[in-house]
């Protein structure tokens, strides 16, 4: 049994996750008309991650297979090039090391890392020298809703959806995006992408707590500022002042069913609003 990994040509693959699985299987239908164990057919980006690669885990067969494999039988992997993909199939004994080398190695080179063998079906996209989670089956969340400002409401919204609604922020028009779960709990956001102010609402019922998210505070946050949105501008103290990525984190967190408590300071502002 083996854990399988693969990395991709981030230009060739759909940005859903369900489009993603689609192409994803017909890659690996294997149709292309050329052997599989050659580098030399992958993209330049590919070639490179798979002659990086082998260093660590030498090919099981092909031209890059060495004469004599490592006494390590785990070492060794099977690997299936095509244009656009690279599958490798590791030895369950090593995927952990595996992975880490592999999505080390996507963030390299530039090209997109799906890890097949794990129960989430995740896909990283580069970012920023690295690799982030783009989309997983997780993302699939039934009954979640995400509004952004004068736009059409998004049912079960991609975790890249998410990023593209909060990369849109501005404090004229779209300067808000709210993300809604079935029981009618949310996180949203309102500014520009670098000044924003982010809340959560936990319901319960008929009754609800609702924070506003900050960093820890310090000498140097004491104080008031305000954010500016389309409609009104938002006193917040300044250390509530936070970017698109404090938000994203929060988002996804949200959005995955992962504790929010530990992302933000939490400041219960329910007295306020009841």
């Amino acid at each position: 049994m083996s854990y399988d990994l693969m990395v991709f040509d981030p230009a060739a693959a759909p940005a859903g996750h369900a489009e993603f699985m689609k192409w994803y299987e017909d890659q690996t239908k294997w149709e292309e008309p050329h052997g599989y164990d050659d580098p030399a057919v992958g993209t330049p980006s590919l070639r490179a991650l798979v002659l990086d690669l082998v260093v660590r885990f030498p090919a099981l067969n092909g031209p890059m297979s060495p004469q004599e494999l490592p006494e390590d039988e785990s070492a060794p992997a099977d690997y299936s090039i095509g244009r656009q993909v690279v599958y490798g199939a590791f030895a369950w004994s090593r995927a952990e090391e595996a992975y880490a080398v592999l999505r080390e190695l996507a963030g390299k080179h530039g090209v997109g890392f799906f890890d097949v063998s794990g129960p989430d079906e995740e896909v990283w996209l580069p970012s920023g020298g690295g690799v982030a989670l783009a989309h997983s089956k997780r993302s699939q969340s039934t009954g979640f809703v995400l509004q952004l400002e004068s736009r059409a409401a998004i049912s079960n919204p991609t975790d890249e959806q998410i990023r593209a609604a909060l990369g849109k922020l501005n404090s004229a028009n779209p300067s808000f995006a709210i993300l809604e779960s079935p029981d009618k709990s949310y996180v949203q956001c309102a500014g520009a992408a670098g000044r924003l102010t982010v809340e959560w609402r936990s319901a319960s019922g008929s009754s609800f707590k609702h924070f506003v998210g900050g960093k820890a505070r310090s000498l140097f946050s004491r104080g008031t500022t305000a954010i500016q949105t389309s409609a009104t501008r938002v006193t917040v103290r300044n250390e509530q002042v936070l970017t698109q990525e404090d938000a994203a984190a929060v988002f996804m967190a949200f959005l995955h069913g992962k504790p929010l408590t530990g992302l933000l300071h939490w400041t219960d502002v329910t007295s306020q609003l009841a």
